[in-house]
This record gives C-alpha cells, sequence and structure tokens, in this order.
C-alpha cells in the first residue's frame, strides 16, 4: 500500500509540473518576440527571483537539515541542465521558431536521453516497450527536423535538440545526487542567479529596470515562481519517487499542450509536418510509459 501511494504521489506530482510547462514556451516567445525582452532579459528574470527566493531555504538546509554535500560536479550538471545555461538556449530557439518545434523537439529528445543516461550511469534497465517507444519519440523527431532543415528554423532546431540533452542530464543528475526535490529546486535557481546575474550585468546593464512593470511582473511570476520552483520541484519529487526513466515521461503531455496553447493564444497554428511529427513522438510517449509500475518497481 505505501508503494501504491507513492506511485501516485509521483504520477501527480508529474502532471502537475507538466501543465505548468506547458505554457513555458508560449510565455517565452511572446517574451522574446513579442516585447522588447531578449533571451539574456528572460533567463535573469526568471533566475533572480527565484534565487533570492529559496536562498534562505537553501542555507538552513546545508546547516540546519544537514543535506548530504552534493560535489561540484553534481551541482554544475543540475545548474547547466535546467538552469540558466538551459533557459538561454530554449529562449532563443523561440526567438526564431514557433512554440510547435520546441513542443515538438525537447521534451521527446529529453525523454530518449534520459532513458539513455539512465542505462549509462544509475544502471537502470529498460523495458521492452521503453525501447519501442524511444525509437518511436526518434522517428517523430527525425520528421520534424527532416522539415527544419528543408526551412529556415535548423538553427532553432538544434538548439532545442540542444535544450532536451541538457534537460536529460538534469533529471538523471537530481537522481543521482540529490535527496530532497525542494533542495534541488534551489541548487538550480541560486546558482544560476549567482553566477548569471553578474554576467547578464557586465553585457546588458541596468536598462531591464526601465522595461514598463506591466511587461516584466507576469514573466518575474511565471518565470520565477511558476516554472522554477512550483513546476521544477513538482518534477523532481516525481523523478525521486518514481525514478528517473518513469519521471521524465510526463513531458509527455508538454508538447500537445503546449501546441495547443501556442495556437490559442499567439495564433501559431502547427503545420501539417508538424502534427503528423508529435502525433508520432506522443504515441512513442505512451508506449514508454505503458508499464509505469513495473519500470517503477524495477528502479525501486
Amino acid at each position: 500500500m505505501k508503494n501504491q501511494n507513492k506511485y501516485w504521489v509521483g504520477v501527480l506530482c508529474g502532471l502537475i509540473a507538466a501543465f505548468i510547462w506547458a505554457a513555458f514556451p508560449v510565455m517565452t516567445r511572446f517574451g522574446v518576440a513579442r516585447s522588447n525582452l531578449d533571451a539574456w532579459d528572460m533567463t535573469f528574470l526568471r533566475f533572480i527571483f527565484s534565487g533570492l527566493l529559496l536562498a534562505p531555504y537553501l542555507f538552513y538546509s546545508s546547516i540546519k537539515l544537514k543535506q548530504k554535500k552534493i560535489p561540484i560536479i553534481g551541482i554544475v550538471i543540475m545548474v547547466v541542465g535546467l538552469g540558466a545555461p538551459y533557459m538561454l538556449v530554449i529562449a532563443q530557439g523561440l526567438k526564431f521558431a514557433p512554440v510547435e518545434q520546441f513542443a515538438a523537439v525537447t521534451p521527446a529528445s529529453m525523454i530518449a536521453f534520459s532513458l539513455i543516461l539512465s542505462v549509462i550511469f544509475l544502471k537502470n534497465k529498460i523495458l521492452n516497450n521503453e525501447y519501442l517507444g524511444i525509437s518511436v519519440i526518434i522517428l517523430g523527431v527525425i520528421l520534424v527536423g527532416y522539415f527544419a532543415f528543408n526551412g529556415s528554423s535548423i538553427y532553432s532546431y538544434l538548439l532545442f535538440l540542444l535544450g532536451g540533452i541538457m534537460w536529460a542530464m538534469y533529471t538523471v543528475a537530481s537522481r543521482y545526487y540529490c535527496d530532497s526535490a525542494l533542495y534541488a529546486t534551489g541548487l538550480v535557481s541560486f546558482f544560476s542567479m549567482l553566477f548569471y546575474s553578474p554576467i547578464y550585468f557586465y553585457l546588458k546593464g541596468l536598462d531591464i529596470f526601465s522595461i514598463p512593470i506591466g511587461v516584466l511582473l507576469p514573466q518575474i511570476i511565471y518565470q520565477g515562481f511558476f516554472v522554477s520552483i512550483v513546476a521544477l520541484y513538482f518534477y523532481s519529487k516525481s523523478v525521486f519517487l518514481l525514478g528517473s526513466t518513469v519521471g521524465s515521461v510526463f513531458a509527455a503531455l508538454v508538447p500537445a499542450l503546449a501546441t495547443i496553447i501556442s495556437a490559442i493564444s499567439l495564433n501559431e497554428l502547427p503545420h501539417i509536418s508538424s502534427v503528423i511529427g508529435l502525433l508520432i513522438i506522443t504515441i512513442g510517449m505512451f508506449i514508454t510509459i505503458v508499464k509505469w509500475k513495473s519500470s517503477t518497481e524495477i528502479e525501486t
């Protein structure tokens, strides 16, 4: 019964993270393509707020709760994976390509690379349905990539693919190095703020403070609180409860939801090739998670 409750709590956490992250590319594209903000600004807004908010908890946990010490390499991998470098890569891609391409490429490639890295570094076993699901996912990504090569967005496609690899790095590293979802979240936000802010001010100065608060506030609240803290916490919790292989597949909900949201809010209707690729990727994702329970039992 305890394992069953743990399983369903993990599922719920994964679902919450997926629904919040589904609107992330829409908000980011709106910021970098339809306002005065660029990728550097969006990254700053995302981590300056979350880093300051979680800094007290991070220090309290390190001193009072005596969280296990994480090596520098572990912190670096997690920060690169879903911290400021990841945000810069994705925001730059969304400046030149519609949300549908991000939705098709990044979550799908993240799932595939998470499975591969889990086998290599965590010694997890991959089930037959997961092998099949990965193959179908890769087919869908190749389809989307083929049409990107024949268009003007190959640069963004490669950035989104890199983003998927980085996201997979965080997924596996957080499972390997951390024993607390909120602590992992705090590490990513705080160290992103610590190292990125000086670079940002050196390159951009204080110009961001001259942008109207009406433009900044929605991004600060959504990117800095909901995406960087709430969604990352629930995603990390799902990974801890279900394992990196199974926890990562909740990104399966992101592509379809993000494409729908962008069509409604940004009037970016998806190309037929992207719809077909997205459908193939979604099928592959659900093939991968057919045996959630079996995967959970193997990893725990």
